[in-house]
């Protein structure tokens, strides 16, 4: 069992939610970061990258007990990756060329300690139902995905 502490790289409630849920205590600690990657970089491989870039600022306050965990989730269709809308025009789009649709969902996930990392990454298929104009803008409207 880990005795450990375990340090969220993150500032995302729900990630903190997930840990919490499984009877585990985080200590948050986010730096922010350009979340740039190499334009030739496989989209499949774009998660774990930016998950281990996450993790770079952190690493030096890092103490010898503690594992930092990063991560990072993209949405792929079409062997591109859909990147968050910036605003309703945008997510209506996006929610339109989903629906009716699978896409996938990778999420790359980063464990780092002062002795060792892992990288690795999770793949879901998801399919959308075809979505109605007015679920579109009713979820945009209550939800604001951007």
């Amino acid at each position: 069992m880990f005795r450990g502490r375990i340090v969220l790289g993150s500032a995302s409630p729900r990630r903190k939610q997930l840990i919490e849920e499984l009877g585990l205590q985080c200590e948050v600690r986010k730096k922010n970061i350009d979340e740039n990657y190499p334009e030739d970089l496989d989209v499949y491989k774009v998660p774990e990258f930016l998950a281990e870039l996450k993790s770079q600022p952190l690493l030096n306050g890092l103490a010898n007990d503690e594992v930092l965990l990063t991560s990072d989730t993209v949405v792929i269709k079409e062997n591109e990756i859909m990147h968050k809308p910036k605003d309703a025009s945008e997510a209506c789009d996006m929610l339109k060329r989903l629906s009716g649709s699978t896409n996938e969902v990778v999420t790359g996930v980063c464990l780092t300690s002062t002795k060792d990392k892992s990288l690795f990454s999770a793949i879901t298929k998801v399919y959308f139902a075809e979505l109605r104009e007015e679920d579109i803008v009713y979820y945009i409207d209550r939800y604001k995905p951007f």
